[in-house]
């Protein structure tokens, strides 16, 4: 299509996948993380909730897509289930046309249970294989906290995949 033919719902028409940041902020102090840089992540809650998107703005731009076959929530410098309607989302989700697949991007140390569904896929950053090895990337991490959160994804039928990265520390 040349641009000169560009009709703006075509675009939404078209889309198969998007990837959405939903707020800024995170849980942990990971210190090759940029969000630490800017010591956001120690920001009171209720500034931190003004760094979110607007769930009902959300919602309507996630209906313009016609064809969306996944969703994937993640973020340079965020931590997606802290958005403050989260489970919501996945319900809001769930309803699309299509009800495209979730791709999850997580640090894994989220404490509300997550409505997740079994053809979504979860991604948990750990970067360590012992409290001792994982704490020096995941500053403020409990790795036992993911292990049973990835437990709990397993028994929903959710994929999960547990991401490390090797550092000189670990």
């Amino acid at each position: 299509m040349s641009i000169q033919n560009f009709k703006y719902n075509d675009f939404f028409n078209e889309i198969e996948i998007i990837e959405i940041g939903l707020l800024y902020g995170c849980n942990l102090e990971c210190p090759f993380c940029e969000i630490n840089y800017h010591k956001l992540n120690k920001t009171p809650k209720e500034i931190l909730q003004k760094k979110q998107l607007n769930f009902e703005d959300l919602r309507t731009f996630l209906r313009k897509f016609k064809k969306l076959r996944m969703i994937i929530l993640c973020g340079t410098v965020s931590e997606p289930t802290l958005y403050y309607k989260f489970n919501e989302l996945i319900t809001e989700i769930d309803s699309l046309s299509g009800s495209p697949v979730i791709r999850l991007h997580t640090n894994g140390n989220y404490s509300k249970k997550l409505n997740l569904r079994k053809k979504d896929i979860v991604y948990f950053g750990i970067d360590g294989i012992t409290q001792e090895s994982y704490e020096k990337y995941r500053v403020k991490g409990n790795l036992q906290k993911v292990l049973e959160n990835h437990k709990e994804l397993k028994k929903i039928g959710c994929t999960t995949i547990l991401q490390l990265i090797e550092f000189e520390h670990n």
